[in-house]
């Protein structure tokens, strides 16, 4: 499962580069694997944030010179957390990043968002248990 939807610029607007790269910045995101910003916990990338303009991903250097119609903010699930934690700090990061930015939240398909939206997203994200690789491993010894 994948939570994501996109933070979108206001109609007619475009984020720029320093002022995205401060929010991420600000809401604790570092820029890592696949040239993307990730909120990491210990190694592992709990929420991400690409660019919604092909192909996705950002160059650091050339960050401050960018403007793009906006983001996709997302996480992938199982994880070493549980699916509940993980929509927490997804939805955490999103309501930071908004907050900062002053954009427009959307789907995937760049729709209005259902008031249930989040709740059924949580409800789904909940049904995943954290998985524990190292007890797996004991398990087989």
């Amino acid at each position: 499962m994948v939570l994501s939807l996109l933070l979108l610029a206001p109609k007619g607007e475009k984020f720029r580069g320093t002022q995205l790269k401060m929010a991420l910045k600000e809401s604790g995101f570092s820029f890592g694997k696949m040239d993307i910003f990730h909120l990491l916990d210990g190694d592992e990338a709990v929420v991400s944030v690409a660019n919604v303009l092909e192909p996705g991903f950002f160059d650091p250097v050339e960050m401050g010179e960018i403007k793009t119609p906006g983001v996709v903010i997302f996480s992938q699930l199982p994880s070493a957390r549980s699916g509940g934690e993980v929509f927490e700090q997804w939805h955490r990061a999103i309501k930071k990043l908004n907050a900062a930015l002053g954009g427009r939240l959307t789907d995937m398909s760049q729709q209005q968002l259902a008031g249930d939206y989040f709740y059924r997203l949580r409800a789904e994200a909940e049904s995943y248990p954290a998985s524990n690789i190292e007890s797996a491993q004991d398990d087989s010894e």
